[in-house]
């Protein structure tokens, strides 16, 4: 069976059949995070179907004295809310939900090849710990955020409403080997802010013998890919800009074809130069299709935006990893082209948010479908957050 489809009959907030709270990996209110993992790993769904998982995880957090919303904004995100009844700041813990979908043996299926499960099973048991030592101050809110990998995940959580009190916002992924290993872990992840571009270039259709009589969509699609290669940005700055498609209207090969679409792929690490860059590429657009005389249509350059990180947490975080892992195991912050839909968090509810990585030997890379890693890990990457979060909740008079 399609594993989204199992679960597409039943209502949020129903827990599937079979999976339980599993009180084997329960002992004395503690969850091990190793089981956890292993339950969620074997329930992959794609974004914006996530039901069995986001079922499970809400009936957990349930049992552990969270006031509990699903099928939050329309989706399947699930927000976790406990009150310590003593007064501090509210710091949300998210982790994504939604896998992967992949071809195999002509067949669709979903498969947790980023590492999501891993993710989810640290938040889990960080709540579990904090709810059963029940003393923090302030107020934990726990997302698990549908779609990630897909549109929306996060902007989906955050227009419900739900975290319009959040002061602060953290979140751990597991990072690719060259980044780090197992044993390590790095208190900075700084993504790039991303956009994907689509342009179509108009001309006019004519039989190839006579070209001066047409407008050649495809030669102005070359002109703007050869202007967009030559466009830099800052040096000092992580980014990256790339034609990724040029595809022409149907026809022969003696034909001129009257449109192209063109796919562009543009990253940086900094909105105000990520700004900057999509004016170039409006500008290289623009400049090839009057050249070649063909029309162009281009929507507004979107983009999700780069991290901003709060530096009092981004030190709480290394203060955490060099507790758990000693001073060998602490990264320097970690700069990557990835884009990263967290950062909605901070530049939507004006918020301070971290996002953290650990190392796990990840094999051969993420979002491969093979994709493996030291389960181990998770212990140790459980143990970082939890310290995070007491630090950021528990040591009121330290901040």
């Amino acid at each position: 069976m399609d594993q989204n489809a199992a679960g597409a009959g039943r209502r949020i907030g129903e827990l599937p059949a079979g999976l339980e709270p599993d009180r084997s990996a329960e002992t004395g209110g503690s969850m091990d995070v190793c089981e956890v993992y292993k339950v969620l790993h074997g329930m992959p769904e794609t974004a914006h179907q996530e039901y069995r998982t986001s079922a499970f995880l809400a009936a957990r957090l349930r049992e552990m004295g969270f006031d509990v919303a699903e099928g939050v904004n329309g989706s399947t995100g699930v927000v976790g809310t406990l009150d310590s009844g003593r007064p501090g700041p509210v710091l949300g813990l998210r982790a994504d939900m939604d896998a992967l979908p992949f071809e195999r043996e002509g067949k669709t299926c979903a498969i947790h090849a980023c590492g999501h499960d891993a993710n989810c099973a640290m938040v889990l048991t960080v709540a579990g710990r904090l709810a059963r030592k029940n003393a923090f101050s302030g107020t934990l809110q726990v997302i698990f955020q549908p779609a990630e990998e897909g549109d929306g995940g996060s902007r989906s959580v955050i227009g419900s409403g739900l975290l319009s009190g959040l002061d602060e916002i953290a979140a751990i992924h597991l990072l690719e080997s060259g980044d780090g290993r197992a044993g390590q872990a790095s208190p900075a992840v700084y993504h790039c802010a991303s956009s994907q571009i689509r342009a179509r270039l108009l001309g006019v259709s004519a039989h190839g013998s006579k070209p001066h009589l047409g407008i050649n969509a495809a030669e102005a699609a070359v002109l703007a890919a050869n202007g967009l290669s030559a466009v830099h940005g800052d040096p000092a700055l992580v980014h990256s800009l790339k034609v990724t498609q040029i595809v022409t209207a149907e026809g022969g090969l003696n034909t001129i074809p009257a449109e192209a679409l063109m796919g562009i792929d543009l990253r940086c690490e900094d909105d105000r130069e990520m700004e900057r860059l999509a004016q170039k590429v409006r500008k290289v657009l623009e400049c090839a299709a009057e050249t070649a005389g063909a029309g162009l249509e281009l929507q507004p350059i979107t983009y999700g935006p780069a991290p901003v990180y709060s530096q009092a947490m981004r030190q709480s975080a290394a203060d955490s990893i060099r507790e758990v892992l000693g001073e060998q195991g602490l990264l320097r912050d970690v700069h990557t082209t990835v884009g990263e839909d967290f950062h909605y968090y901070a530049a939507l509810l004006g918020c301070e948010a971290i996002y953290m990585g650990l190392g796990a030997d990840v094999s051969p890379v993420l979002h491969h479908p093979d994709m493996c890693f030291d389960v181990r890990a998770l212990e140790h990457g459980s143990e970082i957050l939890s310290r995070f979060a007491e630090k950021r909740l528990c040591n009121m008079e330290e901040r």
